[in-house]
């Protein structure tokens, strides 16, 4: 049985808030859609019992159909965007991207731009960032971690102005994240 054009965009409907908690959004759209469906009929698991009729062992076909589209419909990847005022809105994975570009201030050459940004800001007296630790490998793997909690931590605010014209990223513990005017990363900003 397909999904009918109703139950997919109550699908839809129920899911459009579901960013933030996704697990508990998903559970409760379920419980919404077979709610609507079919008010007090059928089991969570879609059990059908001694003494159902026809109509109720359809509806429960719905149901399952209406929990498998919206299962489809949370599946899909969602594109997380940050507000750089007069830059637009950037996707955050991009901007992650750009701290795995090989430094070229990095004299062995085998630093990433988000390794190095650890290594300079990590060795600094009582800097909020870790110590890098490890091979360039590894100390690529630890900057290019942080850069991405700090831009994709929800509360992040973005900053326009800074010495290279671009924005600054800032998490809500103060950590920053620099990018110049083409969405490049410069560096790591302490609080």
């Amino acid at each position: 049985m397909a999904a009918t054009p109703e139950i997919a965009a109550m699908a839809r409907a129920a899911l459009e808030g579901c960013k933030a908690a996704p697990t508990i959004c998903l559970n409760n759209a379920g419980i919404q859609v077979a709610e609507a469906l079919t008010p007090g009929g059928v089991g969570a698991a879609g059990v059908i019992g001694v003494g159902k009729t026809a109509a109720e062992a359809a509806t429960a076909q719905t149901e399952a159909v209406a929990v498998n589209a919206t299962k489809s419909i949370f599946n899909k990847p969602i594109v997380q965007t940050i507000d750089a005022g007069k830059f637009g809105k950037l996707e955050v994975t991009e901007l992650a991207k750009t701290g795995t570009k090989i430094d070229p201030a990095a004299k062995a050459g085998n630093l990433t731009v988000a390794g190095r940004a650890l290594q300079k800001h990590g060795s600094r007296e009582g800097s909020a960032f870790p110590v890098a630790k490890g091979n360039p490998e590894q100390i690529n793997q630890q900057g290019q971690k942080i850069l991405d909690g700090i831009i994709k931590t929800p509360g992040a605010k973005v900053q326009e102005g800074n010495r290279f014209g671009g924005f600054d990223v800032i998490a809500p513990d103060g950590r920053g994240a620099r990018f110049d005017t083409q969405g490049n990363f410069r560096g790591f900003l302490e609080p």
